[in-house]
């Protein structure tokens, strides 16, 4: 399927699967605990009288928080329902906008804060996204980036399918003697850990190349949908810097592991990452 017509499908499918929403609100109403860090660092960070952007909102559980803090939170997302339930947080300081994010409706030099919360890895066109949240941050804004990711090769998005019975557990992929299936399985899993170590090794000597890499085949199309049966984008900690370097970028932070090795430094989930333009 090509990337049109899998955007079709997706957007259709955000549009019409209140179940997508209804799962995402309780997941992003239980971000206050210590297990939910990053959030809570995103909102910290957040000064008053701010103007936060927000790509891909959904139903915008942050964005009463921010608001809260004397910011305005500027929400955007291309999801009727999404944008629906946000709209149970419409206040003084929210506001809410039902367009496509690869092509943002606001004006060079916009806002002082553009964020990104676990939306990136559902967008088919993250480089024409975050170049175009580039072009709406302020001078000396920032960009704050909380994403799944897979760096490391043996770690890989629930949405992709090796073959027809990637769905099953390991034992029950053995105990269903479909041997031509396992062996399928098999081959295009280790044919995913290699493709994906050797694009880490290149990420690492490179600081100018990036790929983002796209599933053109997400479980959601075939089955019912499941957390993250929706992921698009194989998203990279390494690819993300190397990208918003390249737009000029300054990073101030970004979430790493302990790793005395370079290459497995960014093993690690999720993807954190808070850039300043210059």
């Amino acid at each position: 399927m090509d990337r049109g017509d899998l955007r079709n499908y997706i957007f259709n499918s955000w549009n019409t699967d209140l179940r997508y929403f209804s799962f995402a609100r309780l997941l992003n109403l239980d971000y206050k605990d210590s297990s939910h860090p990053f959030h809570l660092e995103i909102i910290r960070t957040i000064n008053a009288h701010e103007l936060v952007l927000d790509l891909g909102c959904g139903s915008a559980e942050i964005g009463r928080e921010i608001s809260n803090k004397g910011a305005s939170y500027f929400g955007i997302d291309i999801s009727t329902i999404g944008l629906k339930l946000a709209a149970d947080y419409r206040k003084e300081g929210v506001s809410l906008t039902k367009c496509n994010v690869e092509n943002i409706p606001f004006k060079d030099n916009s806002f002082d804060v553009v964020i990104s919360v676990y939306s990136l890895e559902h967008f088919l066109y993250p480089e024409k996204i975050l170049r175009e949240a580039h072009r709406v941050l302020k001078q000396n804004g920032r960009i704050m980036i909380l994403s799944e990711a897979y760096d490391n090769p043996l770690v890989y998005p629930p949405s992709l399918c090796f073959s027809a019975i990637s769905h099953l557990s390991f034992r029950d992929k053995i105990k269903s003697k479909r041997f031509k299936e396992l062996f399928y399985h098999f081959y295009n899993r280790f044919k995913y850990i290699m493709l994906q170590f050797f694009k880490q090794i290149r990420l690492n000597l490179s600081k100018s190349y990036y790929s983002f890499e796209m599933i053109s085949k997400p479980r959601i199309l075939n089955e019912a949908y499941s957390q993250d049966f929706d992921v698009v984008y194989i998203v990279s900690i390494r690819e993300i810097i190397n990208f918003l370097k390249l737009l000029g970028m300054s990073i101030e932070f970004v979430k790493s592991n302990a790793s005395a090795f370079s290459f497995t430094k960014y093993f690690i989930k999720p993807l954190f990452v808070i850039a300043r333009k210059y």
